[in-house]
């Protein structure tokens, strides 16, 4: 919905960067451990979905890159610039167990944590086996879909409430029944219109076509909102 609103660059996949390329990578204050970094972003889909010049990014990488947080911001600031906006925005929600590392290392942050039924999610992240169960606990996928959104989503709550003027949470299921009054209130915590119309007639990406478990639902009546009742038992 953000990036679909034109004042944010349609850079639409997941950059990775604290919860993967940096651990991966090591301390970014050497120089080889970013020519590393450097390595196997150019490797990457999410390199590839930002369009760049592999080597005037890689100077910028080599030259300015010390932290994750110069990393994101060197490399979105480029998309930004590809497409003359003055903001981006990114998502992940294994951000959420970093935020404490990103707030440290991009001061300008902020944080939108959407939080959707664990109910509905548990049982989409089952159907898909995202989440796999430890080799101890059986197939169990259900409980431990459940109990992985409830992990992060307490920990994300938590550490929000450390950074409480640049954190906000936005339910779900209210973007989908009532987006219009949601978005007005994300625009108001970001400091930025986000029109409606235009979001919704440019329908980019999930907004147009549903990136889901399930796929058969889209051509007889889409909702994914309180699926888990027509099919999860009471216990």
């Amino acid at each position: 919905m953000l990036l679909g609103s034109g004042y944010f660059p349609p850079y639409r996949s997941e950059p990775v960067v604290f919860d993967l390329l940096v651990p991966r990578s090591g301390n970014l204050r050497l120089r080889a451990n970013r020519e590393r970094l450097l390595k196997d972003w150019l490797r990457s889909k999410q390199f590839r979905a930002s369009r760049l010049d592999p080597e005037e990014f890689g100077e910028k990488v080599l030259a300015d890159c010390r932290t994750g947080g110069d990393f994101l911001r060197l490399m979105m600031d480029s998309v930004a610039e590809r497409h003359n906006c003055k903001r981006w925005a990114v998502w992940g929600p294994d951000n959420l167990l970093h935020m404490h590392l990103i707030k440290r290392e991009i001061p300008d942050a902020l944080f939108l944590h959407v939080i959707r039924d664990g109910r509905d999610v548990a049982f989409s992240l089952a159907r898909s086996g995202f989440i796999r169960a430890f080799p101890w606990s059986g197939k169990g996928g259900l409980l431990v879909s459940g109990s992985h959104w409830m992990w992060k989503t307490k920990r994300g709550r938590r550490l929000g409430r450390l950074f409480a003027a640049d954190y906000q949470e936005v339910r779900y299921e209210d973007l989908v029944r009532e987006p219009e009054p949601t978005l007005a209130g994300v625009s108001e915590f970001i400091g930025q219109e986000l029109p409606y119309r235009t979001i919704r007639d440019s329908a980019l990406g999930t907004i147009g076509q549903p990136n889901t478990s399930f796929q058969e639902e889209i051509d007889r009546g889409f909702d994914p909102v309180g699926r888990w009742k027509k099919n999860l038992t009471a216990a």
